[in-house]
């Protein structure tokens, strides 16, 4: 919410992903939290069981995995198994 509100001058401060924060350059400061790299947010990616298109499921899943320096571009950590 804060990231739609700080263009339009709504918010002086708030909480965002690094990513997020990196994408927005010059135009915000950040501060680091220190022990946020301790816990890092993880994102888990799968194909269901009982996908009803599986085939395109395990395509999108290999393209993510097989596109982690891609990611890395954008302030993403490496996948880890």
């Amino acid at each position: 919410m804060w990231w739609a509100r700080w263009p339009r001058g709504e918010a002086d401060a708030g909480l965002v992903y690094a990513t997020d924060a990196a994408s927005a350059g010059e135009a915000v400061e950040v501060i680091e939290i220190l022990g946020a790299d301790e816990d890092p947010n993880t994102y888990w990616i799968a194909v269901v069981k009982d996908a009803p298109h599986p085939e395109a499921a395990s395509r999108f899943v290999a393209a993510v995995l097989n596109g982690v320096d891609t990611l890395a571009g954008f302030g993403f950590g490496p996948a880890q198994a």
